[in-house]
Order: structure tokens, then C-alpha cells, then sequence
């Protein structure tokens, strides 16, 4: 497998802006809770049943450390990266860049599905000059995205689509493969934040790891290590991952 260009988004522009702090030297993220100071040391696996936040607020701080993750696969020759976060990962930034020269699209972000009406189902980037950072699955179906060969999509409900029968597979997941992605992984419901980046930083590992490994032994690996972690015996951690090939 030839080194796959892998483009990261994520919206870690909202950690400090809700009082997270998160120190890029030291692999560290800590802020204040109810609960008292929580502190996250990258790569180490909290137990999700530790980490609670401010009341209404719903920021994705384990998504500092899939970009860390990332990040230790280029230094280690497996991939080159290009991170796009902050302002920079805005709606109009996403539907206008030029995806010919990437392999691997990896979203760290909020997604919302809408029953029976699946077409507007959107990602959360950050706001553009309009106003809004909804990416809706008819923008993305105007992308062409035939030069990708994965799209790792870490936002919940991803793979959820309309309760309508027959149309079940019209869900985000299923709009990106539509504009030309060759495998999508995603989300069928709600997971805690470490959950998508446990999965995600054991499937990289396998999937980079390994040369010859494929994108669907990789998933096959990612999942059993999910479900084979004590914190995520359940189903309902390891269960909603689904790859679309």
C-alpha cells in the first residue's frame, strides 16, 4: 500500500472556548467539572463513565487526540497529513477544497440525522462568512470525491438515514460513498467521544500498520478491540460502527 495522503478536519477550535485546556507538549487535556479538575493524557484510555462536562455543553475533546494520532503515523512514514481545524474547517473551506490530492478524508466532528427527511442530514463545521457550518448531504453529493479511499467519518449517527422503508441506507455515510468515496466507516448512533477515538486510533493502527491489511480487516480489528475493552464491553459502544464498501 502506497502512503495514503490523509486530510484530518476537526473542530477543536471549540475546546478553549469552553474552558478546555489542552497543551500540545505534554499530550495533555484538562478542564473543570462538576465533578472537580479532569485531566486526559494522550494516548491513555479514560473510562468514560469519568468525564462529564458543563451542562448543554457537548465539545469533543478526544478529538485532539485523534489528530495526535495522526500526527505519530506521519512521523512514523506511514502517511502525510494535512490538518484543517479551527476557523479553518469551515463549511465554505470544506466545499471548496481540492480533494484530487487526498486518500483519506478523517472527520472528528457533530453530526445530525433527521428521520424521513434524510437529505437534510448535515455536518457541523465551523460557521462561514454566512453564518452556518451545516454541510448537508446534498452538498456533499455535488462533491467529487472518486479520489478517496476512505472517509472515516467519527461524528455520530453518520450511518443514520430515513425511518422510511426502503431508505434506510440514505444517511451522511451513504452520501459520501454516492460523490465517489471507495469505503465510508461511520456511525449508526450516539457514542461517547473516547469511544469513536478508541476505534479510530485502533483502527489506524492496524490499517497503517500493516501494509497489506485492508481497510475492511482493519475495521474487522478495530471493532473486536472495542469490544474486547473493558470500559466498552457493551454493545452499544462497539455495536454502531458500520463500513460501507
Amino acid at each position: 500500500m502506497e502512503q495514503p495522503r490523509v486530510s484530518f478536519w476537526g473542530l477543536m477550535h471549540n475546546l478553549n472556548r469552553v474552558g478546555i485546556d489542552v497543551d500540545d507538549q505534554t499530550r495533555r487535556i484538562q478542564w473543570e467539572s462538576p465533578n472537580g479538575w479532569i485531566e486526559l493524557r494522550h494516548p491513555a484510555v479514560p473510562d468514560p463513565k469519568s468525564i462529564r462536562f458543563p451542562k448543554g455543553q457537548t465539545p469533543l475533546p478526544l478529538s485532539q487526540f485523534e489528530q495526535w494520532d495522526l500526527q505519530d503515523h506521519q512521523h512514523s512514514g506511514r502517511c502525510s497529513l494535512n490538518s484543517v481545524t479551527g476557523s479553518d474547517a469551515s463549511r465554505t473551506a470544506f466545499l471548496e477544497y481540492d480533494w484530487r490530492e487526498t486518500d483519506v478524508l478523517h472527520l472528528a466532528t457533530h453530526a445530525v440525522a433527521i428521520a424521513g427527511t434524510p437529505e437534510y442530514g448535515h455536518l457541523e463545521m465551523f460557521p462561514d462568512s454566512t453564518g452556518t457550518g451545516v454541510v448537508h448531504s446534498f452538498d456533499i453529493l455535488s462533491l467529487d470525491l472518486s479520489h478517496l479511499r476512505l472517509v472515516l467519518l467519527n461524528a455520530c449517527r453518520t450511518k443514520l438515514g430515513s425511518q422510511w422503508t426502503g431508505n434506510e441506507d440514505l444517511s451522511l455515510a451513504w452520501a459520501f460513498r454516492a460523490a465517489g468515496a471507495k469505503s465510508v466507516i461511520a456511525m449508526r448512533w450516539d457514542v461517547p467521544d473516547v469511544v469513536a477515538w478508541y476505534f479510530s486510533n485502533r483502527f489506524y493502527d492496524a490499517w497503517l500498520g500493516s501494509p497489506d491489511k485492508s481497510v475492511r480487516s482493519a475495521f474487522r480489528t478495530a471493532q473486536k478491540a472495542v469490544r474486547e475493552h473493558p470500559y466498552f464491553e457493551k454493545p452499544n459502544f462497539w455495536g454502531p460502527f458500520v463500513l460501507l464498501d
